[in-house]
């Protein structure tokens, strides 16, 4: 029996040069990157306060150095360093 994964509310949709920048990534760089797509995080109260995009570990080692990764393989971004692309 499969289960079924929920469907985030909101997945964000910027240009693959945006989210490479975000990252610091040259464009090439992040084209060769294993990655689920940009969420968001929100308060209580339903704001978005952050964003946040898992990265395969199986990547190339180069290219994960220069990722700001937590523990868990999570990039995490302001709300506001994202929506300034929305501008």
């Amino acid at each position: 029996m499969q289960s079924v994964k929920p469907v985030p509310e909101q997945q964000i949709r910027l240009p693959d040069s945006a989210i490479a920048q975000l990252l610091g990534l040259s464009l090439g760089e992040y084209h060769k990157l294993s990655h689920r797509p940009m969420e968001d995080f929100k308060d209580i109260e339903g704001r978005v306060i952050a964003f946040f995009m898992h990265i395969s570990p199986n990547n190339d080692k180069d290219i994960l150095a220069k990722l700001k990764l937590d523990h868990s393989n999570f990039v995490r971004f302001k709300a506001e360093e994202v929506f300034s692309y929305y501008r």
